[in-house]
């Protein structure tokens, strides 16, 4: 059976739609859950859950990844896709028993609390909910409108929950049911679905070989591990050499620019399988004219997120966490340059490096980044606690891109990375940011700061690319224009 995918286009509407969500269901858990729970009692699950995701990170093995490249390559094609499926399945059934093994020792040795191991111990079933959801293989043949219907529904779901459970401080435990079920609750669909695209008859059965997995998956995992490190051994090391208070304060701080940077990807996700696939069938011109496309959306979107976040971090943790998150302010406008540095990292990862199978490159790249990043830490966090662990993980992403470019340079120049016309977008961003400096002394309440703020400060950016002559700006603009010729005609 051939898969027929569907356009960028509407992958890519169908995945910022599922953005959009996530951003309204953090803007509505968050002011609720910073109340409720407080500082201490949000740094308590988020350090547990730091601790968990390094079982889910190992136990994974990179297939999340690799997965979405291999199943891209062979779509079109029932048999070589089921026995991919199989394999990396049989693979991630032994790696998550290892990884459940692994825990059980960490539960006996560790000196942690009876009531934080029994958190650690809840949080782990999305180690099984994660490995054995198959998100990558809807990824791989771009079904994108199947995974979008079920992430509205498990979202929906997980927020009812939390307003019906989360009522005090001591509510601890439901917080992280919520965290688990917004993040793989849909993994039963994903399992319950899959029949539809994979047969396991005797044909796909024989000849099975796994060890063909092992080597790209392994590469990938390093990738992995090194960028969780500043990732989420930040908040370890936050938790163990500070306080969970600090943890609180950081994750807070971090978790905002994260979801906006995940808006700034987006086009990576949904383009990946796509470039993989174009490259596959030797598809050059074609890929270069995507990539071109997806530095310009990269570079439209982060450049005003960076600013946004950098600018009204006091009114965004006034808003969001309340006067008690106030030393999370500093943080938010550190995180708030990863926006645009992770995600020219991520362009030469995962959209130049990553679908030409060099992703021994950006392996190497990260690891040096996180060594980095270990070493800041270590010093860092002593003396600046939150805002050092912050501090850590931006030098850490300068230095795992600076690498990257250098490496990648050739193909950069090819794909248009370092076309001049590129820094109107910073031309832009500047006026953004000294009008919504403006703003500041209108003496308005936070809600209505940011509000007000943000969107005079979009016009202007969007206003200026246009005079500039900014392409994408102008498709847009004229779309809209036709469609409300249309509606009044």
């Amino acid at each position: 059976m051939i898969i027929k995918s569907s356009s960028i286009k509407v992958n890519y509407l169908l995945n910022l739609t599922r953005l959009i969500l996530n951003i309204l269901v953090l803007a509505v858990s968050m002011p609720y859950v910073t109340r409720v729970l407080g500082s201490a009692g949000i740094g308590r699950v988020e350090y547990a859950y730091a601790i968990i995701e390094y079982f889910f990170l190992f136990s994974a093995l990179g297939i999340p990844m690799y997965g979405i490249r291999q199943i891209a390559r062979c779509r079109d094609n029932v048999v070589e896709r089921s026995k991919v499926v199989i394999e990396l399945l049989i693979i991630l059934f032994v790696t998550t028993s290892l990884a459940y093994l692994g825990l059980y020792i960490l539960l006996l040795a560790s000196d942690y609390t009876a009531d934080f191991k029994s958190i650690l111990a809840f949080l782990s079933i999305g180690i099984l909910l994660s490995n054995f959801g198959v998100e990558w293989f809807y990824m791989g043949i771009e079904n994108q409108r199947f995974i979008t219907i079920r992430h509205v529904v498990i979202k929906s779901i997980a927020l009812i929950l939390l307003y019906m459970l989360v009522n005090s401080p001591a509510d601890t435990y439901y917080y992280g049911l919520f965290l688990i079920i917004s993040t793989f609750g849909g993994s039963i669909f994903n399992i319950i679905y899959l029949r539809k695209f994979i047969r396991f008859d005797r044909a796909t059965l024989s000849d099975l070989n796994i060890k063909r997995h092992i080597k790209p998956s392994l590469t990938i995992l390093l990738a992995s591990i090194s960028t969780s490190i500043y990732m989420q051994l930040d908040k370890i090391m936050l938790g163990s050499m500070v306080s969970e208070v600090a943890v609180g304060y950081y994750s807070v701080a971090i978790k905002l620019p994260r979801q906006a940077l995940i808006i700034v990807t987006t086009m990576g996700a949904v383009m990946l399988p796509r470039l993989s696939h174009l490259l596959h069938s030797s598809n050059k011109e074609e890929y270069i004219k995507y990539m071109q496309k997806s530095l310009k959306y990269i570079l439209l979107v982060a450049v005003p997120a960076t600013i946004g976040f950098f600018m009204l971090a006091r009114e965004i943790i006034l808003v969001m966490a309340g006067e008690k998150f106030i030393p999370a302010i500093a943080t938010l406008r550190i995180s708030s340059f990863l926006i645009f540095i992770v995600a020219l990292a991520y362009y030469i990862g995962f959209q130049l490096l990553y679908p030409a199978g060099k992703e021994r490159v950006y392996t190497i790249s990260v690891t040096i980044a996180a060594a980095v990043n270990f070493i800041f830490n270590l010093f860092a966090i002593k003396h600046l606690q939150q805002d050092g662990a912050a501090l850590g993980t931006l030098i850490a992403e300068v230095t795992g891109l600076a690498i990257m470019m250098v490496v990648s340079r050739r193909s950069l120049v090819e794909t248009g990375f370092f076309k001049p016309g590129n820094v109107i977008y910073l031309i832009a961003g500047f006026a953004m940011a000294g009008i919504i400096y403006l703003f500041s002394f209108a003496g308005l309440s936070p809600f209505i700061h940011i509000i007000v703020a943000s969107a005079s400060g979009m016009f202007a950016y969007i206003a200026i690319l246009y005079l500039l002559g900014e392409t994408t700006v102008k498709e847009v603009l004229v779309l809209v224009a036709n469609y409300r010729l249309k509606g009044s005609g």
